[in-house]
């Protein structure tokens, strides 16, 4: 409270009417002081205050520089100067005003959160979480500082620390709609869903018509898969906003998993017309298109996408797999490099093709992706080795027992410190590119892995405690439950109908089933399951196993490489949509001979798979 003995009479009673909110009578009598002389920074401050309040933006720059000029160490003028001048669009006075407000008041938590806007609207995050930070070094409390720096940190996926302060938020305003709505998409990213919808709900009961938390809660269900709950919020949401894109892309994306594809084409159309550059639209446009079958107008959608926005990796990506699904293998591992295993291994290994004589050359190959995905792509090894390459290769460390028994490999290391050493470091996914210009580019076959027969001994005398032959293996869910991770199951409802009325001995080789999930099985098919889960600890063990077993029914993961590279058969159970190296419509795999591939239909259904499975089982069994 300023000393009202030395502020003139005009002032004390603009002073009283101004706290009285009575700014038409403030204003005047605030004018004629400013008028009178250019010393009076509290006149100046509480005019400049109320043109801000009545948005005359040019007459508050005016009078807070009025104020600042009277006096040069009044922070809150500063900092309330490069406020009106954001707001004025002059960005750089304003970082400006807001970094003379903080030399004249280090500590001004005000000045360090509106710089740290500023920064990061110029994505400069790096400085504006520090600018975060150094508010909240001095005002623990700064409310706004929490909220935004916890959003940033979600982004780079720092979700302890952002949990962390939007709880604190939440502490200090607990109806606060966005920190409840930035709580609920960092509670989904931690895949705690019921959490996250409980967020978003409350955020809805404070405030029924709160768009943001609507559309946010939608796509909490969607990741729940409770489709219907997630449909009726993203109806909701569009409602209040209608020309939302981004609303729209994400309620196609929702229709996409759903199976409705020709109402997901009509919401991308429909976000593509409201924003053309909209790049998630073209690609789940392009995607709609392929779930429904029209591979090739996919194709089309997915190249003319990625030449608008050549630097999205995700179009690029879902094009080269595209690409592959069909067999156009040149342009599918052109484009390949876009898949995000290359980043997260540094992005900066060779990618390029390799000449054809590498005599003395030495190439260091890096593993990525899944176990089932190093074997995979190792099959293109022997063409290194053709060329005269010595070859050194880094495993994962779970895949080492099984890499171990390739001896086309010169080197196995524990370690990138080798790479260096190499002539060429390359990712093993980017072997078939790297290779790309041999004559021959159809699939190699599996490289071969040697069972070792103590392991094959000891599986067999296990078996042969359980029952006669036929031994037929089962699994039944693989990938991550994270969207777009490649996520693979079938209902062991369904699976339960497969085996219900066929006579063998089934052993259930499922990675970390869930809690009584085999029991489960057992009953629905009405058969007992041994449980060899655990084999999957060791894999030269599940080698073993794999190789003396008769048949394996399940969907794409680690053992069905695995049995590939021992040469075994396998029936594979194909979830809509298919994974590119299990083709487009095919019922095998150009990468998989003897492999018989029942699909899910593109409504989901597993009906017509079923049948078939259990028809072609009988038929075999038959003959046996």
């Amino acid at each position: 409270m300023p000393n009202l003995k030395k502020l003139s009479k005009k002032t004390q009673q603009a002073l009283s009417l101004f706290q009285q909110k009575d700014f038409a009578g403030a204003k005047p009598l605030l004018l004629q002081v400013c008028q009178k002389d250019s010393r009076f920074d509290l006149a100046g401050f509480l005019l400049a205050s109320i043109y801000f309040i009545e948005h005359d933006l040019a007459s508050a720059q005016k009078y807070y520089q009025y104020t600042v000029h009277a006096n040069p160490n009044h922070w809150e003028a500063h900092n309330n100067l490069g406020v009106t001048y954001e707001r004025l669009g002059n960005n750089a006075e304003a970082m400006r005003y807001y970094k003379k407000a903080i030399s004249v008041k280090p500590g001004y938590a005000k000045a360090y959160f509106h710089l740290a806007n500023l920064l990061n609207a110029d994505n400069e995050t790096d400085a504006a979480i520090t600018n975060y930070r150094l508010a909240l070094k001095s005002t623990p409390d700064h409310f706004p500082s929490l909220n935004n720096l916890a959003y940033i940190l979600v982004k780079r996926n720092q979700y302890d620390e952002a949990l962390q302060l939007l709880q604190r938020a939440e502490n200090i305003q607990a109806d606060d709609l966005e920190v409840l709505t930035n709580l609920g998409v960092l509670l989904r990213k931690r895949e705690d869903y019921p959490a996250s919808i409980d967020k978003l709900s409350r955020a809805l009961i404070i405030n029924p018509n709160f768009g943001p938390a609507y559309e946010q809660l939608a796509i909490s269900y969607h990741y729940n898969g409770d489709f219907d709950l997630a449909l009726r919020n993203f109806k909701t949401a569009i409602d209040l906003n209608p020309n939302n894109d981004t609303l729209r892309t994400c309620y196609g994306d929702l229709l996409n998993d759903k199976g409705d594809y020709e109402t997901a084409k009509i919401e991308f159309e429909t976000a593509i017309s409201l924003n053309e550059a909209n790049e998630k639209s073209w690609n789940g446009l392009a995607a709609a298109e392929k779930l429904a079958g029209n591979i090739d107008k996919a194709i089309d959608i997915f190249s003319n996408a990625f030449q608008q926005f050549p630097s999205n990796l995700n179009i690029q990506f879902n094009l080269a797999t595209s690409y592959l699904a069909i067999g156009d293998y040149p342009n599918g591992w052109k484009n390949y490099s876009a898949r995000p295993s290359y980043l997260e291994h540094g992005g900066n290994t060779h990618k390029a093709q390799l000449p054809l004589d590498l005599s003395e050359k030495s190439i260091f190959i890096e593993y990525e992706q899944g176990i089932g995905d190093e074997l995979f792509f190792l099959r293109y090894v022997p063409e290194l080795k053709k060329r005269g390459a010595k070859v050194v290769y880094f495993p994962h460390k779970n895949s080492r027992k099984l890499i171990v028994q390739l001896r086309i490999l010169d080197e196995i290391v524990e370690s990138r410190k080798n790479a260096a050493k190499s002539d060429y470091h390359i990712l093993v996914g980017d072997l078939p590119f790297c290779l790309s210009n041999a004559a021959n580019i159809e699939p190699p076959p599996s490289i071969p892995l040697c069972p070792s027969t103590q392991w094959a001994d000891e599986a067999m005398q296990a078996l042969n405690k359980l029952g006669p032959p036929p031994y037929i293996a089962l699994s039944w869910r693989a990938g991550q439950t994270l969207k777009h991770q490649l996520y693979k199951e079938i209902p062991i409802k369904k699976l339960a109908e497969i085996i219900k009325s066929v006579q063998a001995t089934f052993i259930a080789i499922q990675r970390n089933p869930l809690k009584n999930e085999i029991i489960t099985l057992e009953k629905m098919a009405n058969k007992a399951i041994a449980d060899f889960s655990n084999y999957n600890q060791h894999l030269d063990k599940m080698t073993a196993l794999l190789s003396i077993l008769d048949d394996y029914i399940g969907v794409s993961n680690t053992n069905m490489h695995i049995n590939a590279a021992i040469g075994k058969r396998a029936k594979v159970l194909i979830p809509h949509p298919p994974e590119w190296r299990w083709t487009n419509n095919r019922n095998s795999s150009p990468w998989f001979p003897g492999y018989h591939i029942f699909r899910q239909q593109q409504n989901k259904s597993w009906d017509t798979a079923i049948n078939q499975l259990s028809k072609e089982m009988h038929k075999e069994l038959e003959h046996t």
